[in-house]
């Protein structure tokens, strides 16, 4: 496919808008989060890189470390460092800007003008995370993005490659996987070879991240740091306004100070949490397993309206996953943003991106209250507002995957056709 003109000036204006946003960027951010990266930085222009994971309570996977450790190179000192941390952010925005010109790409594929993506690039909600906050959710969930569009595409390997990217900079990103490796299925099927060509590029890709890391013997940590995530705030909820809010009489404050592992109707919360986000992966999954199943049985080529499921089902895993498990933080349904938004404008979604938008933005303002509005009790403002609109999107993208999955095809079960591998 020809570099067509309309996708250069959207890459024109995605780095004027990029250089823009980096000349204005607010003093707000979140400041725990912000004094981790400058003690983190501080930390790694001292004893190095490789060393980062001597830093006590160092909690995050290699690639935000090779970030910071990017960051450093634009100062001489730590100290300057340090004192300029916010800056970060500047890297940061490259992401949510590399987001958008994904998405303009895809369009493009699809034979549609990328520059409607502008409308997401400029969006206050899209931007909150990196701009506001100064939080990283936004690399993870480019690489998710990008893995699926790779399948799509039929480029499995780096597919692979690129979800191992995501988990290497949050672990979060193991609650798309379900959907993912099932929709990898048929190119498996198709391409045997692929059993041993996968493994191998992601043994490699590992091997190359890692690296500073196992040359200084901290290896293991990186490995500990991932198991330690399980637990690590061992309460109901990290301000997330999710189920809990509604089915207890706990507000957020309160279930911060609440332990998870208390017991209710015999099991304790955190149980019970698992139980209602297994239940609702299981329900995500059903469509996308009969549609993949479907297309190995018939040898199907990978149509639109398996894609537009397969998108919507990532969306329900990741919105599930913060949804109904206990120790969620407000930031952890940010990587449904960028699957909803491609739906929103390639297949006219609106209503599922509007209700998102809208309780991302209550989530993440009631936190930081960046805005600073009067009262954050209104119904409105109400943190049961966003948790409502939540549960009621899940609800509806899993409408829209049965109704997509199970609606009659012609010709569905005619003999088979052979795809073409391109």
């Amino acid at each position: 496919m020809q570099f067509k003109k309309e996708y250069r000036q959207l890459l024109l204006f995605l780095f004027i808008l990029w250089l823009f946003l980096s000349a204005g960027l607010p003093c707000t951010t979140h400041g725990w989060d912000t004094t981790c990266w400058a003690d983190w930085a501080f930390y790694i222009q001292t004893h190095g890189l490789r060393n980062a994971y001597g830093f006590p309570g160092l909690n995050y996977n290699p690639v935000v470390l090779y970030l910071l450790r990017f960051f450093c190179f634009f100062h001489t000192t730590p100290q300057e460092t340090y004192l300029n941390i916010r800056h970060f952010r500047v890297i940061i925005l490259l992401f949510d800007m590399a987001t958008a010109a994904l998405i303009g790409y895809y369009l493009l594929r699809k034979n549609m003008n990328p520059f409607v993506v502008v409308f997401l690039a400029i969006s206050p909600v899209f931007l909150y995370n990196t701009y506001n906050w100064g939080q990283v959710d936004v690399i993870p969930s480019l690489f998710m993005l990008a893995a699926f569009i790779c399948v799509f595409y039929k480029k499995p390997v780096l597919a692979c490659i690129m979800i191992l990217i995501s988990l290497n900079t949050k672990l979060q990103a193991i609650a798309v996987l379900p959907v993912f490796g099932l929709i990898m299925l048929p190119e498996v099927f198709k391409r045997p070879s692929l059993l041993w060509k996968i493994p191998l590029a992601m043994v490699c890709t590992e091997i190359l991240i890692i690296m500073p890391f196992l040359l200084a013997g901290q290896a293991s940590r990186i490995w500990q740091v991932n198991l330690d995530s399980v637990g690590y705030f061992p309460r109901i909820s990290m301000n997330a306004f999710n189920i809990w809010t509604l089915i207890t009489d706990l507000n957020p404050d309160d279930l911060m100070q609440s332990n998870d592992s208390q017991i209710v109707h015999g099991l304790s919360y955190k149980t019970w949490g698992t139980i209602m986000y297994l239940a609702s992966v299981v329900l995500a999954i059903i469509p996308v397993a009969a549609t993949v199943f479907k297309d190995i049985r018939y040898r199907r080529p990978l149509k639109e309206r398996s894609e537009e499921l397969y998108l919507l089902a990532a969306s329900a895993a990741l919105i599930s996953f913060f949804y109904f498990n206990t120790q969620m933080h407000e930031r952890y349904t940010h990587p449904a943003m960028p699957f909803l938004a491609l739906l929103a404008l390639w297949r006219k979604e609106y209503v599922a991106f509007i209700c998102f938008s809208i309780a991302y933005f209550l989530n993440m303002e009631n936190v930081l209250k960046a805005i600073g509005f009067a009262n954050y009790r209104m119904a409105y403002l109400h943190y049961q507002t966003a948790a409502v609109l939540f549960g009621l999107l899940l609800i509806y993208l899993l409408f829209r995957m049965y109704t997509i999955a199970f609606r009659s095809e012609p010709n569905s079960t005619s003999k088979p056709v052979e795809s073409v591998v391109v």
